[in-house]
This record gives C-alpha cells, sequence and structure tokens, in this order.
C-alpha cells in the first residue's frame, strides 16, 4: 500500500482513523486476494466497489461505495500483480489468514467485500 500512497496520493486508503481502510483501501486488500487466491492479474477487474454489507429489502441488491477512475484503478492493479509477483518469487507470503475478517466475493465484473466485526487477524 505504501508505493500506491506514494505514487497516487489522492487515493484515501484509510478512514479518518488512520487504522480501518477506507472502501478504496479495501478494494487494495481485495485485489491481493485476488491476484493471490487465483495467481492472476486483477488488471482488468471492475473499478467499481459494492458492499455486501448493506443490502436494500430487495435481496441481492448492493451498494456502490466507490468507482475508481480508470488511471487509478490500473494504478492499484499494477502495482498489487507487481507486489504478489515479486513476493510470490522470493516466497514471502507466510499467512493468507493475517487478512481475517474481511471476505471478498468476485462476481464477473465486480468485488464485493463484507467487513466481519469482531473478527480480527489469526494468529
Amino acid at each position: 500500500m505504501a508505493k500506491i500512497q506514494a505514487t497516487s496520493p489522492q487515493l484515501n486508503l484509510y478512514f479518518s482513523d488512520g487504522s480501518h481502510p477506507s472502501p478504496i483501501g479495501s478494494y487494495v486488500a481485495a485485489c491481493v486476494f485476488y491476484a493471490t487466491l487465483y495467481g492472476k492479474s486483477p488488471v482488468g477487474l471492475s473499478r467499481r466497489i459494492y458492499s455486501s454489507q448493506f443490502y436494500t429489502s430487495q435481496e441481492g441488491d448492493r451498494i456502490e461505495l466507490d468507482s475508481l477512475s480508470e488511471t487509478d484503478a490500473q494504478t492499484i492493479q499494477r502495482s498489487v500483480w507487481d507486489a504478489v509477483v515479486r513476493a510470490s518469487s522470493s516466497c514471502q507470503f507466510s499467512r493468507i489468514n493475517e487478512f481475517a475478517g474481511v471476505a471478498v466475493g468476485f462476481q464477473h465484473d465486480s468485488i464485493s467485500l463484507h467487513h466481519n466485526h469482531g473478527i480480527g487477524p489469526r494468529g
């Protein structure tokens, strides 16, 4: 995330508390999940960010939290893919469960995020 923040300082990756990820910060994490779990580049994934946490009265509706510009989405996706490729080639992945507490769903052209409050990283 440091590289993304350095190259695109206009992107708010955290809420004002400086600890919890913003929707864009969660998007970065979702791209990392995608690249790590599927072994594929996230370049070309949707730039729209939805939440599955806030359902409307009609089952299955999602709320769009944010939509990145094409440039910002590509910057994030390429930076994530570069980092995942570097980390996997040098065996820097120790535990995927460090991301416990965030469920990520991939459907055709979107990424859905759901924060499981009260669940923290597992040791």
